[in-house]
């Protein structure tokens, strides 16, 4: 068995990544693992709230990603050719020390990963591709965890960041109450295209065939691709058939699309989990909630969550959240009043359900 860590995260999404440079930022012990041979792609959850960018300026990588985001350009709704509505998503704000970051950015979701490794890389971690977990067991002590790897090791505790389908929380046996709406099903796509400006959201209705959009994403030459669906519809992820959703939806020759770089087909669910803990084994992101893909809905709490757990919950100031009880102050004293006591100093004071539930169902 391989010597013992502190923490074991499975998943390298939003989630896992921005827990495993928050342990690595404070020197604790971990190992990130993900069972997919690289990072993934697809621009994904490309909305950015306000309180996920105090998160990412206090993990050092809000830089990079002020770098490259936009704030969300506007939206112009059209029925063929025919405007039927124009407005912008979001207001302009200035921000204030209150709210440093006011305005939703739109940023894809392959590079707000990418940011999180190249942070992790400075300090000193890195994600374990291909790894997958396939088995884990606990006891009052910590995890005992098997990879597909045939390695086994030993960990204080397990974090799992795997997703809406967590065969973690499964094999927990923790409920994830909600719905999946079959009715509200999309295809998704990155897209290059010709024949569109780049300044505006572009959404496009048509009676009886459905809703297709646009959104340019800033500094890449894509755009993502909404479109709705029918129920039981599952056209083929490839170009043409992306292509003919457009047409038939925009009714504009001069729109092409040139290239598919990423796709999927999403059915809504909204769900969250029943319990977020088990004895050594916390749940996070996916596993825990998720939402409708718009606005960073999803984002924001995976975000949130794993800071909260390290002492950052919302309502700290910044102060206080530098301050509180985290993994390598075992001896520093009680956090500041307010603050989240650790998960890891003392389980049975982590944040409640209580406390954790009212972020992930906003």
């Amino acid at each position: 068995m391989h010597e013992n860590t502190d923490v074991l995260i499975a998943g390298a999404g939003p989630t896992g990544l921005t827990l495993a440079v928050d342990l690595a930022r404070r020197g604790v012990a971990f190992r990130i693992v993900d069972q997919a041979p690289e990072p993934a792609a697809g621009s994904k959850g490309k909305g950015l709230q306000p309180r996920t960018q105090e998160v990412f300026d206090d993990l050092g990588v809000i830089g990079p990603i002020l770098a490259a985001a936009t704030p969300y350009p506007p939206l112009r709704v059209r029925m063929g050719a025919v405007p039927i509505w124009r407005a912008r998503m979001h207001r302009s704000a200035a921000a204030t020390d209150a709210v440093p970051y006011p305005m939703v950015l739109m940023h894809p979701q392959w590079r707000t990963e990418a940011v999180l490794r190249e942070r992790l890389a400075e300090l000193g971690g890195e994600v374990e591709q291909g790894s997958a977990l396939t088995g884990f067991e606990q006891d009052a002590d910590g995890v005992t965890a098997r990879l597909g790897t045939g390695e086994r090791l030993r960990a204080r505790y397990l974090v799992a960041a795997d997703g809406g389908r967590s065969p973690v929380r499964k094999a927990l046996g923790i409920g994830f109450t909600g719905e999946t709406r079959e009715e509200e099903r999309m295809a998704l796509g990155d897209v290059r295209a010709e024949g569109i400006d780049r300044d505006h959201i572009h959404v496009w209705v048509r009676p009886g065939r459905g809703m297709v959009a646009l959104y340019p994403m800033a500094g890449t030459g894509t755009f993502q691709m909404i479109a709705s669906l029918k129920p039981g519809a599952a056209p083929e992820q490839t170009l043409p058939a992306y292509q003919r959703i457009l047409a038939e939806r925009s009714m504009l020759r001069g729109v092409r699309l040139t290239e598919l770089l990423w796709s999927s087909l999403y059915r809504v669910n909204i769900r969250l989990a029943d319990r977020y803990r088990s004895g050594r084994v916390f749940l996070a992101g996916d596993a825990v909630h998720v939402h409708p893909p718009a606005g960073g809905q999803g984002s924001t709490p995976a975000s949130m969550t794993p800071t909260t757990w390290a002492g950052s919950s919302p309502g700290c100031s910044r102060e206080r959240r530098r301050r509180c009880w985290t993994p390598t102050r075992r001896s520093a004293g009680p956090s500041p009043p307010g603050c989240s006591d650790s998960a890891w100093i003392s389980p049975a004071r982590s944040p409640t359900n209580a406390e954790r539930r009212p972020t992930s169902s906003r």
